[in-house]
């Protein structure tokens, strides 16, 4: 398996996934144009990684801001790892956001609270 990287635009996050890690790491704004075909390949990518997977797996999140689109595509991956800790897998989320950005904060507490994974929501 190979790592995944995608570097950081105006509308898109930065994306470091390496299968030599269990964390696994997007930073930045998610508001692609299209975030279905954005997301697709980091995904599928996920999806592999955890079939492949031992060990506690570690989303690492600090994103900024979010559209509509991206939290749908987000709320997606979220219940996918869900299932995936069904089946014995270790998932863990970390949710960073910038201190005073209520919006981001707000968003991971969301997310907590809709889903059945350990979330971890940390101010930086």
């Amino acid at each position: 398996m190979e790592p995944l990287k995608i570097e950081s635009t105006k509308s898109t996050p930065f994306v470091d996934f390496d299968p030599n890690r269990k964390e696994q790491y997007i930073n930045g704004k998610s508001y692609p144009e299209n975030p279905t075909e954005f997301f697709r390949p980091i995904v599928d990518w996920i999806k592999e990684f955890l079939q492949n997977s031992k060990t506690e797996v570690i989303l690492d999140l600090k994103l900024n801001y979010l559209n509509t689109s991206s939290t749908k595509v987000f709320m997606s991956l979220f219940d996918y790892l869900e299932s995936q800790q069904k089946d014995g897998k270790e998932i863990l989320i970390l949710w960073h956001y910038e201190k005073g950005n209520e919006m981001a904060k707000e968003s991971g507490e969301e997310f907590k609270e809709d889903l059945n994974l350990k979330f971890n929501i940390i101010e930086d």
